[in-house]
This record gives C-alpha cells, structure tokens and sequence, in this order.
C-alpha cells in the first residue's frame, strides 16, 4: 500500500509541475500575441434539445454559409474543461470555418462531475438509451435538424 501511495504522491507532483509549466506558457503566448489571454468565444448555447437525462449543456458552432447536408462532428472536452475552452485549444470552429462543417460541444456540469469528466465509467451513463449517451444522442439529432446537417455524416 505504501508503494501505490507513493505513486500517486509522484503523479501528482508531475501533474502540478506540468500545469505549472503549462499555465505559464499561456500566460507567455497571450503577451506574444500582445492583446487578452483570448478571443470571445464563437460558440452558441442550444437548449431544448430533449429530455437530457445526463444533464449536459449543448454549445455548437456552425459557418455562416453552411453547405446544405454539411456533415455534423461531435466533439468532447476532457475533464477539467469547458466546451469553450476545448474549441478555442483545439480549434474546430476555425475548422468547420474552412472545410463546411457544424461542430456539437456536449459539455459536462460540475453538479454532475466536480471535474468535469463525462462519466464514461459509470454504466447509467454510457448505456445505449440511457444518460450521458442519450443526451448526446438527443443533440446530435437537434443539430440535425437545426443546421440541416446530413444524418449520415456524423462523427
């Protein structure tokens, strides 16, 4: 037991030297770029998407002039993030920019998981017709319908 405390102890001195590191290298390339830490946000809120039993947020993004039938992507933060700050880290709105996309941003709530990881361990929540995974489905099948995205190009 001793050993596996030991462990933990390390991974969690690596973890905060790595967000110590990675905070400050934030703060540098926000004053490289000479202006705030980053742009407002391009993402829109949808509600009334369903019956949400996992209790998610739905954010989304769609192009100006979105293509009739544009594919539709799903995209999930990791835990500790938001919808918003996963699009302005990884960029997908600049991608559905260029390539004619919409982008769906399921977006966990702390009330749900202190730390905002998507429950995919918890069976409720990953099973067919259930939770998190219905939630998600339900979003989808709005996004379809709202952007008039083709059904069978999602991912």
């Amino acid at each position: 037991m001793r050993d596996f405390r030991e462990v933990l102890s390390r991974l969690q001195a690596f973890r905060d030297k790595f967000e110590g590191l990675l905070a400050s290298a934030r703060k540098k390339a926000a004053r490289a770029r000479g202006g705030p830490a980053r742009d407002p946000t391009r993402l829109r809120e949808l509600t009334g998407f369903g019956g949400n039993p996992g209790n998610l947020r739905m954010f989304a993004y769609a192009p100006e002039h979105l293509p009739p039938k544009a594919p539709l992507v799903v995209a999930l933060h990791g835990c500790t993030q938001t919808a918003d700050a996963y699009d302005y880290g990884t960029g997908w709105s600049s991608l559905s920019d260029s390539l004619g996309f919409a982008v769906v941003y399921p977006q966990q709530q702390p009330a749900n998981n202190p730390m905002n990881c998507f429950s995919w361990f918890l069976p409720g929540d990953i099973a067919r017709g259930h939770g998190e995974a219905l939630s998600i489905r339900e979003m989808v099948e709005h996004a379809i319908a709202t952007f008039a995205a083709d059904a069978a190009k999602y991912s």
